[in-house]
């Protein structure tokens, strides 16, 4: 029995060191494994932050470039509207004195103005006045011209009139005449 239990605790010492030694050298090449795959993962895990270092250097340079640019044109675009604002100062005040030249001259033209609005008024009345006189012109000439041609209606019959008067005086001198011929005659 004892030898059996010797037999037995050697095969399970043997056994248990043959399972130590596998599962040593399991536990050795896991660990290889696991060193591996660590490193493999480790060397990955590096690329990939190489990668985005890089990738976030370029995305960086990228974004400074752009805000640069977008900074130096905001920047050229602001100095271009100053340039605007000076320029649009400048000819407000230039647009100011002559608006305050043309008031001036509007103040000076305003008495002459209101001169002459109330002299073309009074012109105005005086055309008025004017076509007035001229209709009653016109009506004058009318009535004249009727007067005139009953002038010479009345030129003519006093013509006929005179003719006849003289015709008649002449008559009559005849026949006074012939009256105091005819006196004489009976004396």
């Amino acid at each position: 029995m004892t030898e059996m239990r010797h037999t037995y605790e050697r095969d399970a010492t043997d056994m248990k060191n043959k399972y130590f030694e596998k599962m040593n050298k399991t536990r050795f090449d896991m660990e290889n494994k696991r060193k591996k795959l660590i490193e493999a993962i480790e060397n990955k895990k590096n690329k990939a932050i190489t990668d985005l270092t890089d990738m976030h250097k370029q995305k960086y340079v990228n974004i400074k470039s752009y805000y640069s640019n977008t900074t130096q044109t905001n920047f050229d675009t602001i100095k271009m509207k100053k340039d605007e604002v000076g320029d649009l100062r400048k000819k407000c005040n230039a647009d100011g004195i002559e608006l305050r030249n043309l008031e001036r001259r509007n103040n000076d033209n305003a008495e002459p103005l209101k001169e002459l609005k109330s002299k073309n008024i009074e012109l105005e009345e005086e055309l008025k006045k004017y076509h007035g006189e001229r209709n009653k012109l016109h009506a004058t000439k009318d009535a004249i011209e009727g007067i005139e041609a009953d002038i010479r209606n009345c030129e003519w019959e006093y013509e006929v009139l005179l003719q006849q008067y003289n015709y008649l005086v002449g008559e009559r001198n005849d026949l006074y005449e012939k009256y105091s011929d005819s006196i004489f005659e009976i004396q």
